[in-house]
């Protein structure tokens, strides 16, 4: 009996073993033309294109705004959306449980538990990869955006007109995300977008409260024919006071922070200075 489980065990490794590397083989046949060092990406999204179906059946409605919003503001895919994600998460924790099972069960001998824990840890790795680059651009949008409203006041003041103006801030500005979000407002108005589409689409896509305040409060003054560059100086001075005001409810939430490591590390080492002393020469331990 025992040997018969391990004849069938080892035809069935075997059997998978074929299969993998059948499909494997397939898929550089069909498409070896792809995978080119510099076609890496191109492969990436033919398989990517192939799982969409099945990530079109996934229903969180929650995490895929989660997603969307997350993939609006890294400004690095924008023809992808939620469901290229979920594809992109599937193909990868496909991958991960598999190369897990075959690699760990099947010649090791592991729990079969590994592979989907491996699965779905890389898909939560990927989740948390693409929401930390959204959230530092988030949050780099929002520091340079008063300074790039003081720029673009200057600019207006000198005599240009808020195309003019917004094309040479973003030409004499570092390079930062809330520039490359400016040039893609210049690039499609020059498509033929008009003002406020572009700066609203912008606004959508970051999804941030300051820059919706000061997209509405430009769009509002352009609409009712109001001087956009006072506009600009007052929307400045209030976004830098918000900052301010931001920044001092940090540094007063840090003490309360505190707390914490102060009772747990600092307290303890402080106690045993002082009290070891006493403690080492009284009676008890002589």
């Amino acid at each position: 009996m025992n040997a018969l489980s391990t004849i069938l065990a080892g035809l069935t490794n075997a059997l998978v073993i074929l299969v993998i590397g059948r499909l494997f083989l397939y898929g550089y046949r069909e498409h070896a033309y792809l995978y080119q060092l510099e076609d890496r990406s191109k492969a990436l999204d033919n398989w990517v294109n192939a799982l969409l179906p099945v990530a079109r059946r996934v229903k969180f409605p929650r995490y895929r705004a989660m997603v969307a919003r997350d993939l609006g503001r890294i400004g690095n895919r924008r023809n992808w959306d939620a469901d290229h994600f979920l594809s992109h998460q599937l193909l990868y924790a496909a991958a991960a449980a598999l190369a897990v099972y075959v690699f760990f069960v099947l010649m090791i001998g592991m729990p079969f538990l590994v592979a989907p824990c491996a699965g779905f840890g890389v898909a939560a790795m990927l989740y948390a990869s693409l929401n930390d680059q959204a959230n530092r651009r988030f949050l780099s949008c929002n520091r340079d955006l008063p300074y790039f409203i003081d720029y673009l006041t200057l600019a207006m003041g000198a005599g240009l007109d808020f195309n003019a103006g917004l094309a040479t801030v973003t030409a004499d500005a570092p390079k930062s995300p809330l520039a490359d979000e400016f040039n893609i407002v210049l690039r499609n108005m020059r498509l033929g977008m008009s003002r406020a589409d572009a700066l609203l689409e912008m606004e959508r896509r970051l999804d941030s409260p300051s820059l919706k305040l000061f997209v509405q409060t430009l769009v509002q003054a352009m609409a009712l024919g109001s001087d956009v560059s006072i506009t600009l100086k007052a929307m400045s001075e209030t976004l830098q006071q918000k900052r301010f005001q931001r920044a001092e409810e940090t540094a007063g939430k840090i003490s309360v922070r505190m707390m914490i490591p102060l009772m747990c590390f600092v307290l303890p080492s402080v106690m045993i200075i002082l009290l070891g002393p006493m403690l080492l020469s009284s009676p008890l331990f002589n």
